[in-house]
């Protein structure tokens, strides 16, 4: 119990003055409750919590030093407590009263209340290290001291002698003040070679006395440090006292000088043998240079008033980000974080500027970046295809438009034997189709409708429709030769020469169909490029320069079979649509087909499956699927002018309402 003992750096003043000259005086005793770290005891100047009042009952001199006996006891104690801390003020002279030792334990002493224990003492017996030679007194707690009467009746007592010490004797004796450093000061030799003399100031070097305070010291710095993460050492290049560089390790040590964060610190420098006391010395750890890295140095937001961006910035440190617009009409921001999020509220550009403040480490930093905002109308016919395209690029165009959506489209050309100028209307059919087969970030449309919007929908018919030729004409049926269906919806007429899907003539063109001819697949040129003569030619520019190609899944053999290994894809950029991507169901189609396609979300949503011929918005028409019907080989699959899933003669004219993807 009670390992932790020290004299204060306090204490240590008083010391180091005492051999000057003065009385130095026990003052008074105390308990306290708490305690602190071992390494901090020395510059406390009170006790953690002052509980109660010891009584200092007597003292005498030890060798290389005095002890002190204190007592403690349970009088005026109203509520119990634990002494973890016992401290022993001291002065010099008169002067002022002062904290010299602290006795500390972590567990402590439990003191109890009077009412729980009237009787309870507890008795602490205080060794202090110091010199005996000066004069030394003590402010002994009278109520706990003999009377002289009672001290007189006890010497007289015969049957308890007593003997009186050397060092009781000369109590009374007064130190010389006038001698000098060189004076030799008598002592005893129990040698018995006779007296022995040695100089003052020898003798104050053997009991200790030849103390410097170390307070007023100037302590000179190492290279300062600026924040890294890591623990730093900050270097002392000199400790003078009194005109004397001291030795670190033999005059000094220094505590206190690590640190990793940035801010103030306080190292001490505590004084070792005849050096006491201590000095402090403050210091700082500098923040480092900050930094900030915005994710993009250049954003796009795209889409309708309103659409967002974010942007991440990469800061060292923890200092808060602000961002501010230079352009707030075009851009405006908000942060959370480290998140900056950037809404378009208009079309044109703008910078952003961020702030990151200074942090805990490190300094305050900035950093920019550009943002340029396309603002695209929720009307789809007000956009350009160019639009429409980058929409579906950035996959934003199912949030700014509905599926049914309309835009116009000028039809103007020569289609097979068709002549036509109109103004007609395409309209989506989906966002996204069967994407993980016919590929992503694609908008589906159909033609035609006959208005922006409560039009008609209507398919492309010539002046065969109804009829059955197989001369050859390039009528809207599906083979132009033959009355059959080999090959499929790749080696098929229509395909290649009304459609202009695929720039890549059927390996039979122009001769009767058989079991064995195929279709291939379009170059890279072949919207920008069109085969003359074909719907795709008829169509504007602007449309072709951004249409997608589609990988389609379709029986590609036909002849009146209905097995799974019919089924394959081809890349087309105008395909017909499928029996299952009309009705969501197969009737009578290849069983198999259904199997890589999906109903679009037009005719999923409910949307009525007639179609009327272009040339007469009053008259329903009978249209074509790319689909063969299974159970033969001269029939394709069709919706009839009622809606219904129904088939037709490879060889009749039938109205044309194709898709294509942007």
């Amino acid at each position: 119990m009670w390992n932790d003992a020290v004299i204060t750096n306090q204490g240590k003043e008083l010391l180091a003055q005492w051999p000057q000259g003065g009385t130095f005086n026990l003052d008074k005793a105390a308990t306290g409750q708490g305690t602190v770290s071992p390494s901090l005891l020395m510059g406390q100047t009170n006790l953690v919590s002052q509980k109660q009042t010891m009584s200092i009952i007597h003292m005498e001199k030890v060798e290389g030093g005095i002890r002190v006996q204190l007592q403690l006891t349970s009088e005026g104690v109203t509520t119990g407590y634990t002494v973890n801390q016992i401290g022993i003020w001291a002065s010099l002279s008169g002067g002022g009263s002062k904290l010299a030792a602290i006795f500390q334990d972590d567990t402590g002493l439990t003191v109890p209340t009077y009412d729980e224990m009237p009787d309870f003492v507890f008795t602490f017996y205080a060794t202090l290290q110091m010199d005996n030679e000066g004069e030394i007194t003590v402010s002994i707690d009278l109520s706990t001291v003999v009377t002289r009467s009672d001290f007189n009746a006890h010497l007289n007592d015969n049957e308890n002698p007593h003997n009186v010490t050397q060092k009781q004797l000369l109590d009374e004796l007064q130190p010389a003040t006038e001698l000098a450093d060189d004076d030799l000061l008598p002592f005893e030799d129990t040698s018995e070679n006779g007296a022995k003399k040695i100089s003052k100031a020898n003798l104050r070097a053997t009991l200790g006395l030849n103390t410097i305070s170390m307070t007023g010291a100037t302590v000179t710095l190492g290279s300062s440090l600026t924040y890294t993460g890591s623990q730093q050492t900050q270097t002392v290049s000199s400790v003078v006292v009194e005109g004397k560089t001291l030795t670190p390790g033999t005059d000094y040590i220094v505590s206190g000088n690590t640190g990793t964060a940035a801010g103030g610190y306080t190292l001490i420098i505590t004084g070792i043998g005849k050096y006491v006391g201590s000095t402090a010395k403050a210091w700082t750890i500098a923040k480092a240079n900050g930094s900030a890295r915005p994710s993009s140095s250049s954003v796009t937001v795209f889409g309708a008033k309103g659409a967002t961006q974010t942007v991440t910035v990469t800061r060292s440190g923890d200092g808060t980000i602000d961002a501010a617009s230079s352009d707030p009409g075009v851009a405006a921001v908000t942060v959370s974080g480290t998140t900056i999020t950037i809404k378009a509220l208009s079309t044109g550009s703008a910078t952003i500027h961020v702030t990151v403040a200074a942090g805990s480490n490190h300094k305050a930093a900035t950093c920019t970046f550009n943002v340029t905002a396309e603002i695209l109308s929720s009307t789809l016919n007000d956009n350009t295809w160019g639009q429409i395209r980058q929409a579906s690029d950035r996959g934003v165009a199912a949030s700014l438009w509905p599926v049914g959506a309309t835009k116009e489209v000028p039809v103007k050309g020569t289609v097979g034997t068709l002549s036509i100028d109109q103004k007609l209307w395409v309209f989506i059919l989906g966002f996204n189709h069967n994407a993980s087969l016919e590929g992503n970030n694609r908008t589906h449309f159909q033609g035609f409708k006959t208005a922006q919007a409560g039009g008609t929908d209507v398919g492309l018919i010539d002046n065969g429709f109804g009829n059955y030729y197989t001369d050859g004409t390039k009528y809207f049926n599906i083979n132009h030769w033959s009355y059959n269906n080999y090959g499929g919806w790749a080696a098929s007429d229509a395909r290649y020469d009304i459609l202009g899907s695929t720039d890549v003539q059927p390996s039979i063109y122009g001769a009767a169909k058989t079991s064995g001819c195929t279709g291939g697949n379009p170059t890279s040129t072949c919207a920008t490029n069109p085969v003359a003569g074909t719907l795709m030619a008829a169509l504007p520019s602007d449309l072709r320069a951004v249409m997608k190609p589609i990988t389609k899944y379709t029986d590609n053999v036909a002849g009146g079979t209905n097995n799974a290994s019919n089924i394959s894809a081809t890349i087309d950029y105008l395909p017909l649509l499928a029996e299952f991507e009309i009705f969501g169901k197969r009737i009578y189609a290849n069983s198999y087909e259904k199997n890589y396609q999906a109903q679009y979300a037009y005719y999923a949503n409910g949307n009525s499956k007639v179609k009327y011929k272009h040339s007469d918005a009053t008259a329903a028409a009978a249209w074509w699927s790319r689909s063969p019907y299974y159970n033969n080989n001269n029939s394709w699959c069709s919706a009839s002018s009622s809606g219904a899933a129904d088939t037709s003669n490879t060889n009749g004219s039938r109205a044309l309402a194709p898709a294509f993807a942007v």
